[in-house]
């Protein structure tokens, strides 16, 4: 799987750190970022290219992980879901009713091929392929190991809080997958 990244933060750092210690089996093909300087010295250190958005745009990937802001999430977003399967992981911007609206009409042109999950807190959730691809790499199945509440579910079966099951609240919260 060919990535690209839209920002250079901790999380896209996270991301980086593991693709080029090969606990995620794609490659990052490029990344971009309103501060260059930043993004120049980020795609130095995880062997990548920077690139300005629209040609990330023209790029053959088969994902775009958004982890740059919620402004970015406003301006980019609707642009890219016209061109390339994008993941949303400033969710906050989809507080925005109206840009909510617009990224989910956007994504449903897209939709194709999807399976469903049950999400604890949102019921019902459609994933794409590549969505399931995803929550299957070695990282994200880490996550249903990891509970936040360490050993209170012994006492308290339903206290069973999760990084996984966060991370899948997330995806339906935000209302927009990775398209196929």
């Amino acid at each position: 799987m060919k990535i690209a990244l839209v920002g250079c933060g901790s999380i896209s750092t996270v991301i980086a750190q593991n693709i080029t210690e090969s606990k995620i089996k794609v490659e990052s093909k490029s990344v971009y970022d309103i501060d260059v300087k930043k993004a120049t010295e980020f795609a130095k250190k995880f062997h990548t290219e920077y690139k300005n958005f629209d040609e990330i745009m023209k790029e053959d990937l088969d994902l775009v992980i958004e982890v740059a802001s919620q402004d970015s999430v406003r301006t980019l977003t609707p642009k890219a879901l016209k061109a390339k399967n994008i993941m949303i992981m400033s969710t906050g911007a989809l507080v925005d009713e109206k840009l909510f609206q617009e990224i989910k009409g956007l994504a449903k042109k897209q939709l194709k091929n999807f399976k469903s999950i049950r999400c604890p807190l949102y019921g019902f959730a459609s994933l794409s392929s590549r969505e399931n691809l995803l929550l299957g790499t070695i990282a994200m199945q880490r996550l249903a190991r990891i509970k936040q509440l360490a050993h209170t579910y012994v006492v308290y079966p339903s206290a069973s809080t999760q990084d996984w099951s966060i991370s899948l609240e997330r995806f339906v919260q935000q209302g927009v997958y990775v398209t196929s």
